[in-house]
């Protein structure tokens, strides 16, 4: 099976590309797809997300299982033929968690096919911006008291933080001695 995948590029300006893949493909394989057609470097992090109808985000699937007790299933874990069943089936992806680039992506044309092609870009339209649209974020914790936060607040806050023990008035120590046992 070839699926086609409209994936929309979450920007202002409309930049799109349908990716043609075999189904017998990996999520890594089609993260890989993804990243090519839009020209992004290589070695970042990504995450698929399950998504309903309204594009609300579900489940993540990760590139690699960071989790501590490593049970995570990861992109290489899943074929693209196991993920969508149907046209119209939708996923987002975000590809590099500095710069939080957004995918919207949806099955447009499952077709038949006699063999496994390699991945290709059958339609491409518009071009990379050169920053991620600013994303803001909502924490669903009762204890947030500084209210919504764009990455660029984050970004333009000076960050001065002075690890010096000024504060540390009562005279404990926290750093290392001067003397590290070598009584000779």
């Amino acid at each position: 099976m070839q699926y086609t995948f409209r994936c929309i590029l979450d920007v202002e300006e409309d930049v799109i590309r349908d990716i043609a893949i075999s189904g017998h493909a990996s999520l890594e394989q089609f993260h890989e797809a993804i990243r090519d057609a839009f020209g992004m470097k290589k070695g970042e992090m990504s995450s698929f997300y399950r998504t309903d109808d309204d594009w609300e985000q579900g489940e993540e699937i990760p590139l690699f299982d960071m989790s501590e007790a490593g049970i995570k299933s990861e992109m290489r874990d899943h074929k693209v033929s196991s993920m969508f069943t149907r046209k119209d089936d939708k996923i987002i992806f975000v590809y590099d968690f500095m710069a939080l680039w957004t995918f919207f992506v949806y099955v447009h044309e499952i077709k038949e096919t006699e063999k496994d092609e390699a991945s290709k870009v059958i339609l491409s339209i518009g071009k990379m911006p050169a920053k991620p649209k600013d994303k803001k974020f909502k924490s669903n914790s009762p204890v947030q008291d500084e209210g919504e936060r764009s990455r660029s607040e984050w970004d333009d806050e000076d960050d001065d933080d002075d690890d010096s023990d000024e504060d540390d008035k009562d005279g404990d120590d926290y750093g290392y001695e001067d003397d590290f046992g070598d009584d000779d």
